[in-house]
């Protein structure tokens, strides 16, 4: 119309004869075509990619014999593809380039064969793997025999069959288990009637029948399930559906059956979509019958929100050139002449401030294969490929640039076919697959992990039947798990590896039922112990039942959205949503509410907890979260403030308690983290190196600029930790401590050694762990030389549960379950016994236990408790004596403060409060022994590495560090105890 955008003008130039040899788009960009003195095309010339740059046109080129069938296409790579034929003109062969050019593999070579009438009788791959086809002597295909996968193995070709009517329409086929399926159709040859494959064949259950009925001229007006559910469909009179007409959910109850609606343009678009709740999505076009903009619903109604609304540009040939979001933000995209998005554009994350906006760029080579990706901080990544197109290398960028690390290179090889056969990564370890002659990985070799070592390669096998169903699955250890399907294709057994092999345990069978259009109905574990389910026409579920016969319920709108929880006790909790379906307000049983507020691009905005609690949350464009307000009325009482690197990488976290900055190398690894506690003087900066596969290999720790502790990891082929070693590097001083794992086959830890020193020669410790074929630890032993320190032994049942726990020095506990696989009774052998009874939703009562609305603990014979709207505890009462605990709890419901009292009005004796960074982690604990007494209190202060604390100070300087923790890498893996009295001074290692 009146905008900026001129018409887009395509243009078209001929030769004498009529041959198109040139075409120029609407961005004058031209493309030419050559021929032959017959008039055959032999050659395509694409516009140059960068115009007057460094970049060539792309030039395919094709070859024709006498008889004018192509012989030979050459890619603008070069790489020629060949064909050959049979007398009759037929496509017999097709040699692709040679994917290694001087390497070991020759050229792949798909085969084709024919019967005297034209009929492809078959296929041979370029492994030499037959497919063969038969016809009937109408020319239909009955029979198709695929390759056998094990050639002289015990299993045999899958063979798939089809059946036709007299009007050569398909009524039948059967997959390779001769499941079959059915097809019925009306006097006009439209499908009706589809009956799916029998689940238990001669069983009680039914095959699943799906049936489908038509208007006069086609138009689908309803498709009935196999339980009988019923959506309909209705057309204006240019036969555009107009309406979706889904099942009623509840039959003969309350709810009605969800319709959406649409309207459309006299050009067909669509131009308003309304769902079951009358929510408007709409959309806008341009003449060219592009979207323009989208209007979706009004996320709150009368509300102050505005409409949602996103818009899009285009160039002349319909590469989208930008889009808004509700926000106004853009988001630009830039193509070569060949139309490859060359570069994207995000919006500028602070406005007007001093960060630029983030710019990706890709590169291709000129047969369109991506050959680099660049990030926002320049960082690119390279692939190569062979000549058939497949990735054979791939550069991550280099992690320290110009220092001495490399990049990252993963190589992938792959046999004639095209599947992956092996994985060299970064560090050389290599992982290797095969292949049946249908394609299925069969064998899965992982990396030798000693090298010349003892220690072999883990080897997992798969095994399939003849209808591509995993059945059976074999880990490095000979443990198998088998696997039963119905007719349907549904998993209705799996057999789990027996865990004691010969003795009297037997292999785990979970068994799991399902409707007649695949829902869950059923699922019974090892013990027999069912929990069942049930849905409604829609297919949603809406109620759980569990082996002890107690019910969950769930309820949705007309859309899906789960708007009510009901608990077996019937504590009802329920969910409100927005015009966008997001969920603004949660109540629970006793009435108490949690609200929630978005912006138009779903970034949550405001947050009211149950004791109307206020957490405010602040983005920039980019919807990076950069600010997190906690207010108490009008009042804040809580900042958290976060900055990002152009590449979105957390440079810097800060609340009043911590801030943390982090720096990180040219992987997006993180190099060095400074924490700055409040609470402590000096800073601590953790600083961290890898190996090419991201594994960590050191951590070096300074205490306000002086060297503390460094952790050297070692790991063998597998990547398995096998050793670290923690050490002083010249400043403070450090214990010695040297830890060594050995694992098995498959990966579980078999042995864990700590010494005092880094020769390995001071042991203080071994830990020896024992396992079941269940993978499942039985017995782990603590012992040093011949001296036995500690040891365990569990037994279990074929539901996993722990039956028996003897102790070395603790005896024997045995354990019985109900069928929730909640504890009973636990039988002490130095103890007095204990027995346990649960209510409906699993809450524990009996023995003094009262257990109120939504699911609280209010007595328990002991303590009476008391909560907030959050659920939190809020006060212990000791019933005998009176004493009183208080609890306090922050916005994010953190506990920060415990104080005991020997009354309820009685003075304050001991007072804790708590301290946390802005990860949740807790950094600090102040202990006032005396509470409102004259008495100090005493501080700590924790600093941690990942998850886990590493330094633990009993005051604020660097002289009150009180602990040294080691850890390994696996989760909650602790090794050590290094109790400091002197920085100067190695500590005593507990």
């Amino acid at each position: 119309g009146a905008g900026p955008d001129a018409t887009p003008v395509f243009t078209t130039t001929y030769d004498a004869f009529g041959n198109i040899v040139a075409e120029t788009d609407a961005l004058a960009n031209t493309t030419t075509f050559a021929y032959d003195s017959l008039n055959r095309l032999v050659q395509i010339t694409d516009p140059n990619p960068d115009g007057a740059g460094t970049l060539a046109s792309p030039v395919s080129k094709i070859e024709y014999d006498a008889a004018g069938q192509v012989v030979s296409m050459t890619d603008p790579l070069n790489r020629i593809t060949r064909f050959e034929y049979d007398k009759l003109g037929r496509l017999t062969a097709t040699i692709l380039p040679d994917p290694d050019a001087a390497g070991p593999h020759g050229l792949p070579v798909m085969r084709r064969e024919y019967d005297p009438f034209g009929n492809q009788t078959a296929t041979i791959d370029a492994l030499g793997n037959r497919t063969e086809l038969e016809f009937d002597g109408l020319h239909r295909l009955i029979r198709r025999i695929e390759a056998d996968p094990d050639g002289n193995g015990p299993l045999t070709s899958p063979i798939t069959t089809f059946e036709y009517d007299a009007e050569s329409q398909l009524v039948s086929t059967a997959d390779p288990l001769n499941r079959r399926t059915r097809f019925l159709y009306d006097d006009l040859g439209r499908l009706v009637t589809l009956i799916g494959q029998d689940p238990d064949g001669p069983g009680p259950e039914n095959a699943p029948i799906n049936h489908l009925s038509f208007d006069i001229i086609g138009n689908l007006l309803a498709q009935t399930d196999a339980v009988g559910s019923v959506t309909q469909f209705e057309y204006d009179n240019l036969y555009r559906r107009v309406r979706i007409i889904e099942a009623d959910p509840d039959g003969a109850g309350p709810l009605t059956s969800p319709t959406r609606e649409f309207e459309y343009d006299v050009d067909s678009n669509l131009v308003t979509a309304i769902d079951p709740l009358g929510r408007v999505t709409s959309f806008e076009y341009d003449a060219l019958d592009r979207l323009v903009r989208q209007t979706d619903p009004d996320p709150d109604g009368a509300g102050p929100s505005s409409l949602p609304v996103t818009s899009f540009t285009y160039d002349l040939v319909g590469n989208v050139l930008a889009s808004v979001d509700s926000h106004g933000n853009q988001t630009t995209f830039d193509y070569d002449n060949l139309y490859r998005p060359m570069r994207r554009t995000d919006p500028d994350p602070d406005g007007a401030g001093p960060l630029a906006s983030p710019i990706t760029r890709l590169t291709y080579d000129i047969a369109s294969q991506l050959t680099a990706i660049s990030d926002p901080l320049q960082r690119t990544s390279f692939f190569e490929y062979d000549d058939l197109g497949r990735m054979i290398r791939r550069f991550d960028p280099d992690p320290d640039g110009t220092g001495p690390l490399a990049s990252p290179t993963t190589t992938m090889q792959y046999d004639l076919f095209g599947n992956n056969i092996a994985t060299t990564d970064a560090e050389g370890s290599v992982t290797r697959q095969e292949f049946d002659a249908l394609n299925r990985v069969t064998r899965v070799i992982q990396q030798d992990p000693d090298g010349d070592g003892p220690l072999l390669s883990p080897v997992s096998s798969l095994v399939y039947d003849a209808a591509g169903q995993l059945v059976a699955s074999t880990d490095p250890l000979g443990r198998t798990t088998q696997f039963e399907y119905d007719g349907l294709g549904r998993m209705i057994l799996r057999t789990q590896p027996d865990p004691d092999n010969e003795g009297p345990l037997t292999s785990p069978l979970t068994r799991s039922t399902y409707d007649l259009v695949g829902n869950l109905l059923s699922s019974q574990d090892a013990l027999g112990h069912t929990n069942s389910f049930a849905y409604d026409a829609l297919h949603r579920r809406i109620e759980v039942r569990d082996p002890n016969d107690d019910v969950t319920r769930f309820e949705y709108d007309s859309v899906g959205n789960l708007v009510a929880l009901v608990d077996p006790l019937q504590n009802r909790t329920t969910f409100e949503f927005d015009g966008l379906d997001r969920v603004v307000r949660e109540t629970n049983e006793l009435g108490d509410s949690r609200q929630f507020e978005f912006d138009t691009e779903g970034n949550l905005l405001r947050s009211i907890d149950r004791n109307g609690r206020v957490i405010e949350r602040q983005y920039d464009k980019l919807y990076r979260k950069v600010g997190e307000t906690w207010l108490d009325g009008a009042n804040r009482v809580r900042q958290f403030d976060f900055t990002y690197d152009v590449a979105s990488q957390m440079t810097q976290a800060s609340d009043p308690d911590a801030t943390y900055d982090f720096i990180y190398d040219d992987l997006g690894r993180l190099t060095e983290a400074t924490h700055d506690l409040a609470s402590l003087t000096p800073n601590v900066t953790m600083q961290y190196s890898y190996n090419a596969v991201d594994k960590l290999l050191r951590t070096e720790t300074l205490i306000g600029g002086i060297a503390d502790y460094v952790n050297d990891y070692v790991y063998d082929g597998l990547y398995r930790n096998t050793q670290i070693l923690q050490r002083g590097a010249g400043g403070n001083a450090v214990a010695e401590k040297r830890i060594d794992m050995r694992y098995d086959v498959a990966s579980q830890m078999e042995t864990t050694e700590r010494f005092a020193d880094l020769a390995g020669t001071q042991l203080v410790a071994a830990t020896h762990y024992t396992y079941d074929l269940a993978s499942r630890l039985t017995e782990l032993a603590h012992a040093k030389g011949g001296t036995d320190l500690a040891g365990y032994t569990w037994l279990f049942d074929a539901g996993n549960r722990v039956t028996q726990a003897t102790g070395l020095l603790d005896g024997a506990a045995n354990y019985a379950h109900d069928d929730r696989n909640q504890l009973l009774s636990a039988d002490y052998d130095f103890q007095a016994n204990e027995a346990f009874t649960y209510d409906e939703n699993g809450n524990r009562i009996g023995g003094g236990h009262d257990v109120g609305a939504n699911n609280h603990l209010l007595s328990d014979g002991t303590f009476n408790y008391e909560y907030d709207a959050e659920g939190n505890r809020t006060r212990r009462s000791d019933i005998t004596t009176g004493a009183v605990t208080e609890y306090e709890w922050d916005h994010r419901n953190r506990l920060i403060a415990v104080t005991e009292r020997a009354s309820e009005t009685g003075a304050a004796t001991q007072v804790v409060r708590h301290t946390y960074d802005f990860r949740n982690r807790w950094i600090g604990a102040s202990v006032d022994t005396d509470g409102d007494g004259p008495a100090a209190a005493t501080d700590r202060i924790f600093v941690y590495e990942d998850n886990q604390i590493v330094l633990d100070f009993a005051g604020s300087e660097a002289e009150d560090l009180a602990h040294r923790y080691l850890w390994g890498r696996q989760v909650d893996q602790f090794f050590t105890d290094e109790r400091v009295t002197s920085l100067g001074q190695s500590g005593e290692i507990l």
